[in-house]
C-alpha cells in the first residue's frame, strides 16, 4: 500500500509498504529480490550482491505488514520525500525470485 510516513526517526516520506501472509499450517520463510526503478532508471543492477535480497520468517497463519517505524526494512520501499524537494521518484518496483520454504 502507498502511505505517507511521518515517523520520528526519518524525514517525512512517501513509501510502499508490503504485506506478506503465510496461509500454511506451518511456519515458513519467504524470500525475494527487490528490483527498483527511480525516474524510469533501474537502480538495482546487481542482484547477486544480496543488498536487495530480503528474508522474512512467518509463523503459521501469520501476516506481516511493513510500517513507517522500520524504514528501509524488508517490507518498506522508499517512494519520495514529502518535506524535501527531490527529483528522485519511485516509478516501478518488482519482487523477483520469490521463494517460500516450509520450516
Amino acid at each position: 500500500m502507498n502511505v505517507d510516513c511521518n515517523a520520528k526517526n526519518i524525514p517525512d516520506q512517501k513509501a510502499v509498504l508490503i504485506k506478506v501472509e503465510n496461509t500454511l499450517n506451518e511456519a515458513c520463510t519467504i524470500e525475494w529480490d527487490e528490483v527498483i526503478w527511480y525516474n524510469g532508471v533501474q537502480h538495482t543492477q546487481n542482484l547477486s550482491d544480496g543488498e536487495n535480497h530480503s528474508v522474512v520468517k512467518l509463523e503459521k497463519k501469520e501476516a506481516l505488514t511493513g510500517d513507517c517505524e522500520t524504514p528501509r526494512g524488508a517490507l518498506y520501499i522508499f517512494s519520495d520525500f514529502i518535506t524535501y524537494d527531490s527529483d528522485t521518484k519511485l516509478t516501478k518496483f518488482e519482487l523477483q525470485n520469490i521463494k517460500v520454504t516450509r520450516l
